[in-house]
């Protein structure tokens, strides 16, 4: 069930970077059809927005610190916001930016899921119970092959291997940002959105 939940943690982790990039994506579009004296502001604050929002995943993927990328998203999320409230006092475009609105709101809820997300992990007791289950397994296996006077060292070395690959994985799932399964792939998929919005 460890192996399980990590991997399922792992997954809700990529997916909700496809569903921030996807929401964005098409807040741009929707910025398309915006009143041509609201437009250039909104999209210059999405695209500062989208490319703080990469810069931070990058920074916490190479393990460095985010606190100020973090504060600056926030920044340019409520000046995004103000902007496209701003924006819905415009006749031209009510709905538009109404929808707009309903978008945004949606990568603000997004945005706290991805910030929280690598925080949700089991407990501590969790990982210690692993730790002791591959012990006792493995003290068990010993004790039953002591009584053997040919052992197969092939199959021994394969449970004991086999025990600390799982334990590894477990770990490394629920890190991805430390380990050697990293979570860094679906950063280029933001990027590439990014360099989509035409400048």
């Amino acid at each position: 069930f460890s192996f399980y939940g990590a991997t399922q943690r792992f997954d809700d982790r990529r997916k909700l970077i496809i569903k921030e990039t996807i929401a964005l994506s098409s807040a741009f579009r929707q910025t398309d059809l915006l009143a041509e004296e609201n437009r250039p502001d909104v999209q210059k604050l999405l695209r500062d927005y989208v490319e703080t929002q990469a810069d931070m995943r990058k920074t916490a993927i190479e393990g460095g610190r985010t606190g100020d990328l973090k504060a600056r998203a926030r920044a340019l999320l409520e000046k995004l916001w103000d902007a496209a409230v701003a924006a819905t006092a415009n006749p031209k475009a009510r709905d538009v930016s109404v929808s707009l609105l309903a978008t945004l709101d949606e990568i603000g809820r997004i945005s706290t899921e991805s910030t929280t997300s690598p925080y949700l992990h089991p407990p501590l007791a969790i990982y210690v119970v692993l730790l002791l289950l591959s012990l006792v397994s493995a003290l068990l296996l010993g004790y039953q092959t002591s009584t053997i006077r040919r052992k197969s060292w092939v199959h021994l070395g394969l449970f004991v291997a086999f025990l600390a690959l799982i334990t590894y994985l477990v770990i490394d799932l629920e890190y991805p940002r430390l380990g050697a399964i990293r979570i860094g792939d679906m950063q280029d998929f933001m990027r590439e959105r990014h360099h989509m919005m035409e400048f």
